[in-house]
């Protein structure tokens, strides 16, 4: 009885530790002076656009409305991925059922994962600061 209640102790110990140890290796931007850097493409006239959104703030370019909810910095993989919650809304639209046209995550090492899909222009993340 005692062994197991050791074991159990032992197991608990390690996953509290795994758990913790795990919150050290990304890091959440969601404050105001926190900043996401994305690229817009205009597949019409072929010109790039790199604008720095701030975080929690809504972004009109164009006809296109861009609020970053939260960024995430993710070190647990060996390499750094980024990702980002993007909720983009067409300012052209004003039917009620239409909130947004993108409401989804999106990752600076798989731009194509979760991608904005557009006529007129390609959206995506660059980085996070």
């Amino acid at each position: 009885m005692a062994t197991r209640l050791i074991l159990l102790i032992l197991i608990f110990i390690n996953m509290n530790y795994v758990v913790f140890a795990d919150e050290k290796n990304f890091e959440i931007l969601d404050k105001k002076n926190n900043y996401a850097k994305i690229s817009i493409l205009d597949k019409i006239t072929s010109k790039k656009q790199t604008v720095d959104i701030q975080i929690k703030k809504k972004f009109k370019i164009q006809n296109f409305e861009i609020f970053v909810d939260r960024c995430i910095k993710d070190y647990r993989k060996g390499y750094l991925e980024t990702l980002a919650h993007v909720q983009i809304k067409d300012t052209n639209i004003k039917s009620k059922n239409i909130v947004y046209i993108f409401n989804n995550w999106m990752f600076t090492s798989y731009p194509s994962l979760n991608s904005f899909d557009h006529p007129n222009f390609d959206i995506w993340l660059e980085k996070c600061s």
